[in-house]
């Protein structure tokens, strides 16, 4: 019997042999070239000064965002009447976090492999792909609500061209949702490429059209936390290097590095977050040294260690998808 899953190649799409190779050329040609800047003993000197103490509250602050992040999945995915117990959405969300250090653009290709599994969990995968698209909708526009508040409130003004794409990357994916839930756009297209997808995907959309106020304040307060303990994350890796910077002023250098990271010629954000910590904290007078060991802190305690953890459980098995039937 025909399975009616859509057939989403999306994690052999993202681990592709030219695709890998292309954007491993990239970091390694970004990265190379912000290393150049910076000499090698002093980012040396820099990291082996971290004070252990801060490092490990770091580690716990990444572990509380992966649990925030799970959570909001199961809340999101419910809504399309998709059962999803809160292990396994951390299950998947570090099963994305271990791709997404292979793939272009950390978020949107983590996002992609979210999606991926979830089409495979019991329910409508239409409706899981839906899920996964509001969950990144309502991610980014949080994520650009966040930094802009605190762009306005300390961001120097010769950084105006920050403020507005601050602006735009919360304007953009709530436009997007309004397009989509109140003209049928979504739906337009999905008849347009797969004619028999069209009344499920308009249902889909309905449901986070048609959603109550509990589940969206939900959804939009697990993601303004996720931001913050995002910025808390690099606050605290900031003061275990003894840079001194407020965390107003940490808060919009964070997402906005996060918004250069979400382009997808990068593997991980490797060398464009390096590249934005640099140039935004010399704003401050913070040498190229320590915003480097910055960033290579960042992505180990909030990419790295939470990846390898989501590779072993595929390695393991963990993370195979429960299929309805099976």
């Amino acid at each position: 019997m025909k399975s009616d899953r859509p057939g989403y190649p999306l994690v052999p799409a993202l681990t592709s042999r030219s695709g890998r190779l292309l954007r491993f050329a990239v970091s390694l040609g970004l990265l190379a070239f912000v290393l150049s800047r910076v000499p090698a003993a002093g980012l040396l000197e820099v990291l082996s000064s971290a004070h252990a103490p801060w490092l490990w509250g770091a580690v716990g602050i990444s572990v509380l965002i992966e649990l925030v992040l799970a959570t909001r999945l199961t809340v999101i995915a419910r809504v399309q009447d998709i059962a999803l117990p809160l292990v396994r959405a951390v299950q998947i969300d570090l099963a994305a976090k271990f791709y997404g250090l292979f793939a272009p653009g950390s978020n949107l290709s983590a996002s992609a492999v979210r999606a991926y599994k979830l089409a495979r969990q019991p329910g409508d995968p239409l409706g899981a792909v839906a899920s996964i698209v509001f969950d990144r909708l309502i991610a980014t526009a949080s994520l650009g609500a966040v930094g802009q508040a605190f762009w306005l409130l300390e961001g120097p003004p010769d950084t105006a061209s920050v403020g507005l794409v601050l602006a735009g990357t919360w304007i953009l994916p709530l436009t997007a949702y309004l397009v989509a839930a109140k003209t049928r756009a979504s739906g337009r297209f999905v008849a347009w490429w797969h004619p028999a997808w069209w009344e499920r995907t308009t249902q889909s959309v309905a449901r986070f059209r048609d959603m109550r106020v509990g589940p969206l304040s939900g959804i939009a307060a697990a993601s303004m936390t996720v931001h913050l303990l995002d910025v808390t994350l690099y606050t605290m890796l900031a003061a275990s290097l003894r840079i001194d910077i407020s965390f107003v002023s940490m808060g919009w250098i964070a997402t906005a590095t996060t918004v250069v990271t979400m382009l997808p010629i990068s593997v991980s954000g490797l060398g464009l977050r390096e590249g934005a910590l640099v140039y935004l904290l010399g704003l401050y007078g913070v040498s190229p040294s320590s915003a480097i060991a910055l960033s290579l802190l960042y992505f180990t305690a909030r990419y790295l260690l939470t990846g390898l953890l989501g590779g072993i459980l595929e390695v393991r098995g963990e993370g195979r998808p429960e299929v309805r039937g099976q």
